[in-house]
């Protein structure tokens, strides 16, 4: 439990992205100190006084009044009084002086602001008064004010869309066409009012086959009760292809049956995000030593492989070293390493686009493969190319094979059977492959985990 705030600075720290901002500085100290107390009993670092950051001592209390107030599976909430006494009373630990009295002070104006208006609703009420101010001067011509205030209120709209690199637009029926953000517009290359823009070149050209199309069809679909909709796509422009995310709000009308009106919406640049979430996709399914799919990973493409291909004939070859063991405890483990990067090697060396290779853990492989000739050939040339020399050390597997005409077509009953058959050559002298035998191999009772049962040990 009181690991967490540590791991949590650590993640920040970690992070390839925005390294040096204040912002994420800042997030680390509260992250990592907002449970260290004035007096040194808090944690991780038992931190005392001024040793602890402003900025964590600020949430450390704001976080204490907040248990206090928020209902709990283990307790009901309080009020803002008893929060206030109980923190002012040194009841929830110990606290800076000047902020307990910061929070006497305030406590009243604390209140108000935690119930009142949202800063969202409060931007709602100050536009319907630039709207009412507006209407009342439609007779006599716009204010002097009214007009200031509506373009201060565009300035800012302008102002945040460029700070935060945010694209935004609105898109309307009738007419059919779009306004995109001044900023918004120059960065993509486009004018600032689109008409009928399903049908001009230059926006379809920088979304794609398909995007307009596709992000269509999830608008349609909205409902006045549930009117998001996010769409990640390839956005084309000066030369480059780029991920963006697209984040709408469908507009309905007020009528009995609402009709769809228009959108709402702001693009987002998150290649550089996306470019990242792949990276660690690809490093969280491979193996970081042999870089093969690990199992979880290869697990999950075979099943869906023979989904997608039922009716083709499967085989699923396991392989194990033999006598690992000595080697890593003759040779040491760096060379255990690169025996079995040199394994991983040649198993992928000869493997055809449809195959599918994984290091399982320790010194076990798989190599599921379709086949539509003589299997027999086939495996004979893997087991071949399996067996070498390193440094004088000679490196030989056995390997156990299961196909599915005789397992049974589920990657279950493939593993199963492959693993009986693998038991089966290294218990006959190893250095060698055996195909599974329902004759043989099926006097072993195989568990739903693939390993041999009691019978067989």
């Amino acid at each position: 439990m009181k690991t967490h705030s540590a791991i949590g600075a650590d993640m920040l720290g970690s992070l390839s992205l925005h390294q040096g901002e204040n912002l994420i500085r800042a997030a680390q100290e509260i992250c990592r100190w907002h449970h260290e107390r004035w007096d040194g009993r808090g944690y991780p670092d038992g931190l005392r006084g001024d040793e602890i950051p402003i900025s964590a001592q600020v949430v450390a209390l704001a976080d204490v009044y907040d248990a206090l107030t928020s209902r709990r599976v283990y307790k009901p909430p309080i009020s803002h009084e008893q929060a206030v006494e109980m923190i002012l009373n040194g009841e929830c630990g110990a606290f800076n002086p000047l902020l307990l009295e910061c929070l006497r002070e305030n406590a009243g104006e604390v209140r108000t602001v935690l119930e009142g208006d949202s800063p969202k609703d409060l931007r709602r009420k100050k536009l319907q008064g630039i709207s009412r101010e507006t209407l009342k001067n439609i007779d006599g011509g716009a204010s002097e004010r009214t007009l200031r205030l509506l373009d201060k209120e565009r300035m800012k709209n302008n102002f945040y869309a460029t700070m935060t690199e945010a694209i935004q637009f609105e898109y309307t029926v009738s007419p059919s066409m779009i306004n995109i953000s001044s900023w918004g517009a120059r960065r993509l290359g486009l004018g600032e009012i689109i008409m009928d823009p399903c049908r001009d070149p230059t926006l379809q050209a920088l979304l794609g086959e398909g995007t307009w199309d596709e992000l269509s069809r999830r608008l349609r679909a909205t409902t006045p009760e549930q009117p998001e909709v996010r769409l990640d796509c390839q956005l084309h422009y000066d030369g480059i292809s780029r991920w963006h995310r697209v984040v709408t709000r469908a507009i309905w009308s007020d009528d009995i049956v609402p009709e769809f009106e228009g959108v709402l919406g702001t693009v987002v640049d998150i290649h550089d995000t996306h470019q990242k979430m792949q990276e660690l996709e690809q490093k969280a399914s491979r193996d970081p030593l042999t870089r093969l799919l690990n199992r979880a990973s290869a697990e999950e493409q075979i099943e869906l492989r023979m989904q997608d291909t039922s009716g083709s004939r499967y085989a699923l070859a396991e392989v194990d070293i033999d006598n690992f063991k000595q080697i890593n405890d003759r040779h040491g483990h760096m060379f255990g390493d690169r025996v079995l990067q040199e394994l991983s090697r040649r198993m992928t060396g000869s493997v055809r686009h449809s195959d599918i290779c994984c290091r399982a853990g320790g010194e076990e492989f798989f190599r599921f493969l379709e086949y539509n000739t003589v299997i027999e050939r086939t495996i004979d040339r893997i087991f071949s190319c399996l067996c070498f020399e390193m440094e004088g050390c000679p490196v030989t597997v056995s390997m156990g094979v299961a196909l599915g005409e005789t397992a049974g077509l589920s990657y279950e009953a493939l593993y199963r059977a492959a693993d009986l058959a693998l038991y089966r050559a290294k218990g006959s002298g190893k250095k060698q492959y055996r195909f599974y035998d329902p004759a043989a191999d099926g006097a072993f009772d195989a568990p739903s985990n693939g390993g041999p049962g009691p019978d067989a040990q």
